[in-house]
């Protein structure tokens, strides 16, 4: 990778674009030479991605909190407890779909000069699931190499121009930052395929699985913890967790999430059952 030094005297684009400058223009007067949007393979230990403690968090905070019970106020309010109850049902949502139909679109990376990582935006619900529940050691993904950081990964992918990007259905917003004009690229609405936005699948989704979270009872050959216990019933189950080591915390979240959103599943470390009706 080349080392680009960022001080605090570097001087950084505006915080607005021109007003008359078209989105394809940008690459031609605003970025640099080697900078580019790159779509293909990243390596995950290129990426900077949830720890598993995150992604506990998202599911005990949820529990802990009997958040099953609370009324969600919608998109807009920002008190915690909503956005709460919305972290944890977009999970479940996202596990699904993954699971279901996997990922149909692609989501995007840029480089961070500040904290020198490669973050994801936007695909900050997506990259969970694709660390904890995808088994290959990458993502397929546009990347955005920030000031023409170079990696030798870029090699294994190929630049897109963005009047190409659109013809395949994406656009993207473009952000003065670090240094430059980021692209966080996500699937267009403007498209004639037509893909849940976290919007829309929150309005037909979200009190599902906050419902279904709520009434949902599991069995399993592992004690499971206390403020779980409400939820555990070895005669009337919904669906049946084995592990096959000791238990822990973050294969127990992973199997809740599988169950609640009525899959399937085995790995060396655990098993998720349905139960038949």
């Amino acid at each position: 990778m080349s080392q680009i030094n960022i001080t605090p005297t570097i001087e950084y684009i505006g915080d607005t674009l021109p007003v008359k400058i078209s989105k394809g223009q940008i690459a031609h007067n605003l970025w640099r030479d080697t900078e580019h949007i790159y779509m293909g393979p990243v390596p995950k230990n290129k990426l900077s991605l949830p720890s598993e403690q995150q992604f506990i968090k998202v599911f005990e905070t949820f529990y802990k909190k009997k958040l099953y019970n609370n009324v969600y106020k919608g998109p807009n309010c920002t008190e915690l407890s909503n956005i709460e109850i919305k972290d944890f049902a977009k999970l479940c949502w996202l596990v699904n779909e993954y699971f279901t139909n996997g990922f149909t679109s692609l989501y995007s990376a840029h480089y961070n000069p500040r904290t020198g990582q490669n973050v994801i935006h936007p695909g900050g619900g997506r990259k969970f699931v694709d660390t904890f529940y995808n088994p290959q050691d990458h993502i397929e993904m546009f990347y955005f190499n920030t000031l023409g950081v170079q990696y030798d990964f870029l090699d294994k992918m190929r630049i897109v121009e963005y009047p190409v990007l659109e013809k395949m259905g994406y656009e993207a917003t473009f952000v003065a930052d670090h240094g430059s004009i980021i692209p966080h690229v996500f699937w267009s609405s403007n498209n004639r395929v037509k893909l849940d936005t976290t919007s829309v699948a929150m309005q037909k989704y979200l009190l599902h699985y906050q419902n279904r979270a709520g009434n949902i009872q599991v069995h399993s050959n592992r004690r499971l913890p206390d403020y779980f216990v409400k939820h555990v019933n070895r005669k009337k189950y919904d669906f049946y967790i084995t592990f096959y080591k000791e238990y822990n915390d973050f294969d127990f979240v992973k199997a809740m999430f599988l169950g609640l959103t009525e899959q399937t599943y085995s790995d060396a470390n655990i098993s998720v059952t349905q139960r038949s009706r």
